[in-house]
Parts: C-alpha cells; structure tokens; sequence
C-alpha cells in the first residue's frame, strides 16, 4: 500500500480522536504513521500490515490506559473488597485502641487493627465498641452512645451518610 494511503489513515484517525477524545484513535493514528514511514521505505504490503495491526493493539492495551491514569491525576486507591457491612457492629477491644492503633475482635475469632474515632480517644482492653468507618484493612472505632446508636451529627471520612 502506498505510503501516503497509511498518511491519510493517521490523518483521519487523529481527525476523530479530535472528535471523540476517547484516546483510542490518537494510537490508530500513531501506528498509521509509523506504517507510513515503513512504506514510503518500501516495505512490503503485507509486512505493513504485520506492523500496523500489532503496533495498535499495542498501543491501546499498554499505553492507553498509562495516558489515561496520567491525564487523570492521583486516583483514590481502590478497596479490593467492600467492608461496608462491618459499620455500625458491635466489637470487643482486644488491645487498647488509640490513634496509633490497637485490635478488636468481632465474634469469638475475627480480628482486625483498629484506630479510635475521633482521634484523641482512647478504647480501653475488653470495651465494647462500635464500628464508625473502614479504610483499607483498618476499622475506625468509638464507644457507642447511651442508646446503641451512632450519633447524627458524626462526620466520618470516606463513608457516606446512607451506609451508617
């Protein structure tokens, strides 16, 4: 294929990503250049193809979504899995809870580090406590009030009002 059919691709291709901004067509256009330039080198037709078709795939697996997280900025670090059935229950202190850490213990065996909520308290050992809010693997705990229920006025990061 001539090399200026593979220019005229890239034209169109980069044409649309103007278009759609879905950076999927900028890497067509790449390829298609890049192809371009292999043929005005006389590479053979099918050889064109060998790189253009690879080249794009390439392109849109790898790089693609490296632009995309770089165009996005810092992304919040994703839970592997929903701990949002933890808050609101009822655990035991196992080792004093404070800002710097502590445990408890749900049940007669599941154990997870916990931190004290707000920050300043302090959970002594064998208190029982309540479940505010879970970042990552750690449950933000805090003595639960006089009616066993979370206080309305409480902010908790990173949890949504509906859930607690």
């Amino acid at each position: 294929m001539p090399w200026f059919i593979w220019l005229l691709i890239a034209i169109i291709a980069l044409a649309g990503e103007v278009m759609s901004t879905a950076l999927v067509l900028v890497y067509v256009g790449v390829a298609a250049a890049i192809t371009a330039l292999l043929a005005a080198a006389n590479l053979p037709p099918t050889l064109q193809f060998i790189v253009f078709i690879p080249l794009t795939l390439a392109l849109i697996t790898i790089v693609r979504p490296r632009s995309l997280a770089l165009l996005g900025g810092v992304q919040p670090h994703r839970q592997l899995s929903s701990h949002i059935h933890l808050v609101d229950r009822v655990a035991i202190v196992e080792e004093e809870v404070s800002d710097h850490g502590g445990m408890v213990r749900f049940g007669t065996g599941e154990f997870w580090s916990a931190r004290s909520y707000p920050p300043g308290t302090k959970q002594p050992k064998g208190q029982e406590v309540r479940i505010m809010y879970v970042n990552g693997l750690t449950a933000y705990v805090s003595a639960p009030t006089e009616s066993g229920r979370l206080p309305d006025d409480l902010e908790l990061p990173g949890a949504d009002k509906e859930s607690t």
